[in-house]
């Protein structure tokens, strides 16, 4: 089954914002086969191994869906994750951890001094929001045409950019998408969609921090009143 790039764009975009499931890289996709002269000129560019030198770190997230103001800060370490984000539409904070020792989802809410607990077998091969760029370069399963790879410097950072385009939803108009994505951490430090000219999504990543972190960021509270689903 072939993936659209536009698609993989806003479930990488949503699942940072809203779930955090911690499975991008089982669904980050690639330029396509299909435009070889592109394939080949990044060949003796990406970094392969990139996504094995992280397993802990922390960044911060702001951007736009749409007219939907973003905010939210993120935590990874090896299956276990941590997001906190800000409602701008309620006004409400929510924070949304994993557990690999208890195999579970947590929705916890300080305010309330309660948690859900969603039971759910860890992504032992996950690495959160990093960027597979050996896929995203090489494998050939997913369609649109691969406008630019390069390597350039971004607010300091050095950066894979990377433009991709094809058909727009409505298959009238074109769906650009853009990347940067730092060299050093596989991290997308700037995301913009447009459909038919218009960005529709526009997210940037900063104070990345590696960790280790303090374990008790992925557990429950003491006192914290747990309930199942």
């Amino acid at each position: 089954m072939r993936r659209h790039l536009k698609v993989v764009a806003l479930f990488f975009s949503l699942v940072l914002i809203i779930s955090g499931c911690g499975a991008v890289d089982e669904e980050v996709g690639s330029i396509s086969g299909e435009n070889p002269k592109a394939k080949v000129e990044t060949e003796q560019n990406v970094d392969s191994d990139i996504n094995d030198k992280i397993i802990s770190y922390y960044f911060e997230l702001t951007g736009k869906l749409e007219d939907t103001k973003i905010q939210g800060k993120y935590w990874y370490q090896g299956s276990d994750y941590r997001i906190e984000t800000t409602n701008f539409r309620t006004g409400q904070d929510s924070i949304t951890f994993y557990s690999t020792e208890d195999k579970a989802l947590y929705k916890y809410h300080p305010t309330m001094n309660t948690a859900t607990k969603i039971p759910m077998e860890p992504n032992l091969n996950s690495k959160g929001a990093m960027i597979d760029l050996e896929r995203l370069v090489f494998d050939s399963e997913i369609e649109g045409e691969f406008l630019k790879f390069e390597e350039i410097i971004y607010n300091g950072n050095e950066v894979y950019y990377i433009e991709s385009a094809e058909a727009s939803f409505d298959q009238e108009g074109e769906f650009l998408s853009k990347l940067w994505i730092s060299k050093e951490y596989g991290l997308p430090l700037k995301t913009e969609n447009y459909n038919s000219g218009k960005l529709v999504y526009y997210s940037e990543i900063t104070n990345i921090q590696e960790g280790p972190f303090d374990a008790a960021l992925f557990r429950v509270p003491e006192g914290v009143a747990v309930e199942g689903l």
